[in-house]
């Protein structure tokens, strides 16, 4: 029971101190400025895959939210965990706070434990803020061009709603890794530097490495290209990278409580 106190304190503690940091802020701009800007390309290419859905009078929203999940894996998130992780422990190397905080009279192991799950919380929130503006454009698309009116459609917030949890139990192995990097190292820049190589190399190596499937940088993209199994939640990208997240997470939280006990 103590211990679980022990937890929820610093849990409200981490909320509480970046309340006016940039991780708010990045939660909220991140996805609207990925969504404003699928919503511009739709708006001005106006693409034959959802026009064509529309003068059927088939439902486009499915393939509106896939189009949006798409360009989120591939642009943003991996990039996103970086610099959410680096401003998360950055704070606390560029204070040089460890210390202190581990000279606190509370378990060693909540500390640690209460970043990483905060850290999780702002992803979760990241990606369900990004889910909420795929609808906002939507409706706002059918206003501004009658010819993707897809308003006049069920929205298929279910199925956003899935697709919006099962995104993020693909990036939990890309997580796993930054998240050690950022808490192992104060340098900001080996999180983003690590963050583009793997933007970049998982951009090239989707195109047809055959070993690709088991690169935790590829995992949120095959999860959201493979239109089989686009409608499974614990889809083989999904189970892949819950695997490889658990464990770089456990190396991780291992390595940082050796190094500390040997401080």
């Amino acid at each position: 029971m103590l211990q679980r106190f022990y937890l929820l304190r610093e849990l409200k503690a981490e909320f509480s101190k970046y309340r006016h940091t940039m991780v708010y802020w990045l939660m909220v701009l991140c996805p609207f400025a990925i969504a404003f800007f699928v919503f511009v390309i739709n708006n001005w290419t106006l693409p034959t895959s959802l026009t064509k859905l529309v003068e059927q009078g088939k439902n486009p929203w499915e393939m509106y939210i896939i189009i949006h999940y798409r360009v989120l894996t591939i642009m943003l998130l991996p990039l996103y965990i970086a610099m959410m992780t680096g401003v998360i422990y950055g704070r606390e190397h560029r204070n040089n706070t460890w210390k202190h905080l581990y000279a606190l009279p509370i378990p060693q192991w909540s500390i640690e434990l209460s970043k990483n799950i905060f850290s999780l919380l702002i992803l979760l929130c990241t990606i369900f803020i990004y889910a909420g503006f795929i609808l906002l454009s939507g409706y706002v698309l059918s206003m501004v061009n009658p010819k993707l009116n897809i308003a006049q459609f069920d929205n298929h917030l279910g199925f956003n709603l899935m697709m919006a949890f099962k995104v993020f139990l693909s990036i939990t192995s890309i997580w796993a890794i930054h998240n050690w990097v950022g808490r192992r190292f104060s340098n900001f820049g080996y999180n983003i530097g690590l963050g583009l190589v793997g933007v970049v190399s998982a951009g090239v190596l989707i195109q047809g490495w055959k070993y690709v499937k088991y690169y935790p940088y590829a995992f949120p993209a095959l999860g959201v290209l493979d239109e089989k199994s686009i409608h499974t939640l614990f889809s083989k990208p999904v189970v892949y990278s819950l695997i490889v997240g658990a464990v770089f997470w456990a190396v991780g939280f291992w390595d940082i409580r050796r190094r500390t006990i040997q401080a």
